[in-house]
Order: structure tokens, then sequence, then C-alpha cells
């Protein structure tokens, strides 16, 4: 409402210019990462094929995995997560539970090799399982 001798000021498109301009930048950001984010270095099944590998350089059979995930260990360190059924490496601590799974951490570089085995259970596979996002 105008008051007779003031001045009267209208705001244009301008206003909502910084709010746009951030929001492409925003849009532009996540297209960026979707599009120039590192593919994994070695495949899903490169990294089964490591776990696959014995400690004792012998091959174990296929349906010993049960889930494989790759996922972040660090900042910008990715590795492959696979879970085998069974003990493959006996605990450091007799008198435990039995293993009912081993974790294989595989770092994802080449070439692919077991860096961590953890035995673990009861169950099938580590309870937060689920909650790891696999990033492929």
């Amino acid at each position: 409402m105008a008051v007779s001798g003031s001045i009267e000021v209208k705001f244009s498109g301008r206003s909502r210019l910084p709010a746009t301009i951030g929001g492409l930048v925003a849009v532009l950001a996540v297209l960026t990462l979707l599009i120039a984010w590192p593919r994994s270095t070695i495949s899903r099944q490169d990294a089964v094929r490591a776990a696959l590998h014995a400690p004792w350089n012998q091959q174990l059979p296929t349906d010993l995995v049960i889930a494989v995930k790759l996922i972040h260990r660090f900042h910008w360190d990715r590795v492959w997560v696979v879970v085998l059924k069974g003990e493959l490496i006996p605990a450091s601590m007799p008198g435990g539970p039995p293993a009912t799974y081993t974790v294989e951490v595989i770092r994802d570089s080449r070439p692919a090799v077991v860096e961590i085995y953890v035995s673990g259970g009861p169950g099938e596979r580590p309870a937060n399982w689920d909650q790891l996002m696999d990033l492929e």
C-alpha cells in the first residue's frame, strides 16, 4: 500500500536469483559425482575369486559365498567385503562359540588379494550386514 509522498518499492525476480543459482550448483555437483564417480577397480567376480582362493593355496567351492558388498572403509578407501559359510581360519581364542561364517576384506585395487580374515557367528552373516551400503 502506497502512502502519499512515499516511494513504493517492488521486488523483481532478482530476489530469487541466489536461491536459483544455489539450486543449480547443487544439481550440477550431484550430476558430476554420479557421472565422474570412479567405478570399482576390481569387479565383484574378481573379489569373489580372491575370497575363494584359500590361504593354504586351495580353491574353495563357490557355494560357500553368502554375500558380497563394496563399501567405504575410510574416506576414499573402498574394499570388497565377502562373507563365506563356515570357519576358514581357526579362532585364536579357543572355547568360544563356533564360527558359522568368515568375513574376508579385499581392497578395491589390483591385484585382488584378501587383506583380512575374520571368523564370526552365530548366524549366517554379521548382524549389521544389512546396514552396510553397497556402492555397486
